[in-house]
């Protein structure tokens, strides 16, 4: 399986942030945006998620699942063409070359040549003295108007700051949304020199592996958490789906019996616990939860457990008030 995070060996400080920080421009501890266009932009501020070209053409197919549309109208292929070389960009570790991206898209080298213009153009990509490609400032008017379109408290942004201080490790809120996606709407960093990379604003898909997916999936209706679910499950048999829809139908019960859940699947040597939020309506809001390397929070598991409980009993009171 993909892994979705690294571990960063980091010697600074945590930026720490007041409660009302995800309302300015800056945002130090948001690492990366949606469709990860942010990773590169802020590279020289801080070490993203590392990929390798098969693993950036997987996550792009990923995400085009996550937006997939109803319409039976097929996509301009131009468009999908452009978005697929900016994605291309934002995903390498190291900035590639107009060539390189043609390589490894498959593309004519000079339709490549036609995006890039096009991109550089709108200032959705730089192109370097040394030819290499990188992401432009154009980038950053997106992610801020996707940071808007969040719809989270200071105070709920505040409590997940909180939660990181007291655990020492990075904490996120999540909620769920109207699409049937849990969504990563709040992460902070960890205090930890060893802590996870890799993690970003608007992460969505595969919640019956993360923690906070399946923290929000206990508490759906059946129906709901099988059109969540399927979601993920296209590579697999129909009877291989059945039998992993029956593992998390256990699973479930655990969850909504001990009140929180667990991810050690998403990625080797890291682990994520969270806790689900509910609204005043008593209905399941989202899910708020700490994720760090396994061998450390296996030897301070009760505690975290019980940090990440108390921070959703709090968002929960917040919520209902």
């Amino acid at each position: 399986m993909r892994p979705e995070l690294d571990l960063l060996y980091c010697v600074r400080e945590r930026p720490r942030v007041d409660a009302g920080a995800l309302t300015r421009p800056h945002r130090p501890f948001l690492r990366r945006d949606a469709g990860g266009l942010l990773g590169q932009w802020r590279r020289r501020a801080s070490a993203g998620l590392r990929q390798s070209a098969p693993e950036a053409r997987s996550r792009r197919a990923n995400f085009h699942n996550v937006n997939t549309r109803s319409s039976k109208q097929p996509p301009l292929q131009t468009v999908e063409r452009a978005l697929n070389f900016l994605e291309y960009v934002a995903g390498r570790d190291a900035p590639p070359t107009v060539q390189e991206v043609s390589s490894e898209l498959g593309l004519n080298i000079t339709t490549c040549y036609h995006l890039m213009r096009t991109l550089i153009g709108r200032g959705y990509l730089e192109r370097r003295p040394d030819l290499k490609l990188t992401l432009g400032a154009s980038v950053g008017a997106l992610f801020n108007g996707f940071q808007r379109s969040f719809n989270v408290s200071d105070k709920l942004s505040a409590l997940v700051d909180e939660l990181a201080r007291k655990s020492e490790e990075t904490a996120f809120f999540s909620t769920l949304e109207t699409n049937n996606r849990v969504i990563l709407k709040v992460l902070v960093e960890g205090s930890q020199p060893l802590r996870v990379s890799g993690l970003y604003v608007g992460l969505a898909g595969r919640e019956y592996i993360r923690a906070a997916g399946k923290a929000v999936l206990a508490h759906l209706s059946p129906e709901q958490q099988r059109e969540m679910v399927l979601k993920d499950l296209g590579e697999f048999t129909e009877a291989q789906q059945q039998d992993m829809l029956a593992a998390l139908d256990r699973e479930y019960e655990v969850i909504r019996r001990q009140g929180w859940a667990v991810d050690t699947k998403s990625s080797l040597g890291i682990s994520a616990i969270g806790s689900p939020v509910f609204d005043k309506g008593g209905n399941v809001y989202g899910a708020v939860g700490i994720v760090a390397p396994t061998s450390r929070i296996s030897g301070t598991h009760s505690e975290r457990v019980h940090d990440v409980l108390e921070a959703a009993r709090q968002a929960t009171a917040l919520l209902s008030s």
